[in-house]
């Protein structure tokens, strides 16, 4: 059931009316303030979820070392049609084909990794993250805030298809698109931080209101070793 419904996440963002509508050239503030902040010349950026390069494309321009990763391989197909002087690969957040303390940043945008299910799965690639990521580098993540009201038809339409399902806390919700249907996980910020905590980073900042922001951003470092553990190394 696990791998159904993300092969199924997958299948939806693969399809031609998916891939159409991500190729359109925006960047959300958040995500502008993170490469600009962090994915800066001479810098090594892994562009977790990258769709056909949208974010990609920018850090590239930045003058940043970037790799774009995405599951779904009719974005990266349409993505190296727009975007041919970019390295986009057909990966998974899970398993990173790439060594230890590889990169400065990390950026999974666009709730990217809310469509892992279950939240054992979400945990995998993050600790695969932390992994691949430098000591003292950043990764910077958005997610859907369960607070958050919807401001669309479409999304009040899901908002009370999901009621009877609603928490507060972590958990996933049913979101109908033109391109097909998704289950993504949705939790409050408190939680979250809380939740990305106990994972070992260090929460910098978040970006987005607790009721106001529908994705908030996420910007985590992994701390510089200490210590006892400093010393044998």
């Amino acid at each position: 059931m696990t791998e159904d419904i993300s092969r199924k996440n997958i299948e939806s963002f693969s399809s031609t009316n998916s891939v159409e509508a991500y190729s359109n050239d925006y960047l959300r503030e958040s995500e502008r303030y993170v490469i600009d902040t962090y994915g800066t010349r001479g810098k090594r950026v892994l562009d977790l979820g990258c769709g056909t390069g949208r974010t990609t494309s920018y850090i590239y321009k930045n003058g940043a070392d970037v790799v774009g990763i995405d599951p779904a391989e009719g974005m990266i197909t349409r993505g190296r049609e727009l975007h041919p002087e970019l390295d986009l690969r057909v990966g998974d957040a899970r398993h990173l084909d790439f060594p230890d303390n590889y990169f400065d940043l990390v950026f999974f945008s666009f709730n990217g990794l809310d469509n892992l299910y279950p939240i054992s799965e979400r945990q995998n690639a993050v600790r695969e993250i932390k992994r691949v990521l430098k000591t003292g580098g950043i990764f910077a993540y958005s997610s859907h805030n369960s607070l958050a009201l919807p401001r669309t038809a479409r999304g009040l339409r899901d908002w009370f298809l999901n009621l009877p399902h609603f928490h507060l806390g972590p958990h996933y919700r049913i979101e109908r698109h033109d391109f097909g249907k998704l289950i993504q996980y949705y939790n409050n910020v408190w939680n979250e931080e809380r939740w990305i905590t106990s994972e070992g980073f260090k929460l910098e900042k978040r970006i987005g209101g607790p009721f106001s922001e529908r994705f908030p951003m996420y910007i985590c470092r992994k701390p510089q070793l200490g210590g006892l553990a400093s010393k044998l190394l």
